[in-house]
């Protein structure tokens, strides 16, 4: 019998295995304080005991994994590692739609992505649209500040549900390029500075904000994404899956052809409804001012007719909402699939 006690944010559970299990957690660049042990590193080399490894940090994938980490799990049997992603595409390269060789067992498991799933279910009621857009963003990056200079400078908040920059004053997270970009075209850099690193909540629970989306999503009429990343992957994270969640059409403000690889994936976008041709511009700065372009010119409808668009739109945004809900494994059981994979036999697992 083996417990694992809230390792980030998860409840205790208990589940048998047959061997000794060890648990790693992963951060962004470096070992959690519970570095394996020669011990266990020995253990598992030898097979008497099996690891599940937490790489749900931030929803990267294996690539990033083997960068991170990569003599961490050198010269232990395959069938005795288990890693746990927050990323539904875990296995598939940057930058393409092929799948990357992983030798190890895989599932996908978001907490954020359950909490959703148990607490904000969109519900059959009436859309009630009253505003044409929501645009929420927790923690500061460099493009999210351009984003939210556009929307304040071009008198766009009263267009939608705006959030900004509630956690922190500033980010580590730049891009010289994308900024030498804006210090080009922008007239007075000190007052992008100072709008860009501005403040906004919609409530006074603004940090818990991001988990209570639904109604804001539900009465608008699209909802602007502000994935984690912008830069050379096709990133895809609860971010966007709450768009889908909460059944609503999009705006992606995310890697390069990012719309492409939702495709591919068997999802619908919204070409028929907002200029989608920003998902093709290799330019980071360029294509996130075109997103914004295609948002001010949703803009200028009226909200009876965003409000149509919505209702003449539902049965794709059921769609994707099935798609990802019941044709992709989003399942949450962490017992019952730790214990299949070690106890069971199954091996090379998917996300």
């Amino acid at each position: 019998m083996f417990i694992i006690k809230d390792p980030r944010s998860y409840s205790e559970f208990i589940f048998e295995t047959k061997k000794e299990t060890f648990v790693f957690l992963t951060t962004k660049n470096k070992y959690n304080n519970s570095v394996l042990s020669s011990y266990q590193l020995h253990r598992l080399k030898i097979g008497d005991a099996q690891l599940i490894i937490f790489d749900d940090s931030e929803p990267t994938n294996f690539y990033h994994f083997k960068q991170k980490f990569p003599k961490l799990i050198n010269d232990i049997s395959p069938q005795n590692i288990v890693i746990i992603s927050s990323n539904l595409f875990y296995t598939l390269n940057p930058n393409t739609f092929k799948k990357d060789y992983c030798p190890y067992k895989i599932f996908y498991f978001n907490d954020f992505f359950k909490l959703m799933i148990n607490r904000h279910v969109p519900d059959n009621g009436s859309l009630d649209v009253i505003k044409h857009f929501t645009c929420l963003s927790r923690v500061d990056k460099y493009f999210r500040r351009y984003f939210y200079y556009l929307l304040k400078t071009n008198d766009l908040l009263p267009f939608g549900f705006v959030s900004h920059n509630r956690v922190t004053n500033s980010t580590d997270d730049e891009d010289i390029y994308f900024e030498n970009m804006i210090k080009n075209i922008i007239l007075n850099y000190d007052q992008y500075l100072e709008i860009s690193n501005s403040k906004l909540v919609l409530d006074d629970n603004s940090k818990s904000v991001i988990f209570n989306t639904t109604n804001f999503s539900k009465n608008s009429g699209i909802e602007v994404v502000l994935e984690t990343s912008i830069k050379g992957c096709n990133f895809v994270s609860e971010k966007t899956i709450k768009a889908i969640l909460n059944k609503n059409i999009f705006l992606l403000v995310g890697g390069y052809q990012t719309l492409n690889f939702l495709k591919k994936l068997g999802f619908k976008t919204f070409d028929h409804i907002v200029d989608e041709s920003y998902d093709s511009i290799k330019c980071d700065f360029s294509r996130t001012t075109a997103v914004f372009n295609s948002l001010k010119k949703f803009c200028t409808l009226s909200l009876d007719e965003v409000e149509k668009i919505k209702n003449d739109n539902q049965e794709l945004l059921e769609y994707n909402y099935n798609h990802l809900l019941y044709n992709l494994d989003t399942t949450f059981d962490l017992k019952n699939k730790v214990e299949a994979y070690f106890n069971k036999g199954e091996f090379n697992g998917t996300n």
